[in-house]
């Protein structure tokens, strides 16, 4: 049998340059926070904490759902925190008061309400936001909701393929700029959502 690869030290050299550019590949957590809560407007944050080298964050889709029996999305409230020079935000679904009982394990999932967002990068030539692994958490977004009822938990969760995936299949995915301008994925570890209880 031949092998294509004639020289051992070409092999290894593949492999340490392969090992470096996965290893050095940043990754991610998310929350929802509280930001305020004014009479019966609740606003969260939507808020990135990154872990790695320094890299520029790029595009980005976010699902998110809430319990739409006790809030109500305000979007003329609701806006996206990253400069405007660097990212478009748009909403580009917002579904409300959907009957998904017995789908999945959601506690609203009898009144569902879910909202999709895309943040594109303007020019990956020029970059977005450096993230540095020792900064503070990114807010990314803001959303605000009404409170409208006072039976139940106001929960709002972030979507992802263990907790969500019967609801749909679009998740919440972010992305980097790589060493050569290539855009990458940036994995999310650590998903935390936000539950007020009553």
């Amino acid at each position: 049998m031949k092998s294509d690869m004639k020289n051992p030290i070409l092999l290894v050299g593949f492999i340490l340059m392969t090992s470096t550019v996965i290893f050095s590949q940043g990754r991610s957590d998310l929350r929802i926070s509280q930001d305020s809560m004014e009479g019966d407007i609740v606003c969260a944050q939507l808020q990135l904490k990154y872990k790695g080298e320094s890299a520029s964050l790029a595009s980005q889709n976010y699902r998110i759902f809430y319990s739409s029996g006790t809030l109500k999305y305000m979007d003329n409230q609701s806006s996206m925190l990253l400069p405007d020079d660097y990212y478009t935000y748009n909403v580009v679904q917002h579904m409300t008061q959907v009957d998904a009982s017995g789908i999945g394990d959601l506690a609203f999932e009898d009144n569902l309400g879910f909202i999709n967002t895309a943040i594109i990068l303007n020019n990956s030539r020029t970059g977005g936001l450096e993230l540095r692994e020792d900064d503070q958490w990114l807010p990314i977004i803001e959303l605000c909701f009404e409170k409208v009822s006072d039976d139940g938990n106001m929960e709002i969760i972030l979507a992802r393929k263990e907790l969500t995936a019967p609801y749909g299949r679009a998740f919440i995915e972010l992305s980097q700029l790589g060493v050569s301008g290539e855009i990458i994925g940036l994995p999310i570890d650590v998903y935390s959502d936000m539950v007020l209880r009553e």
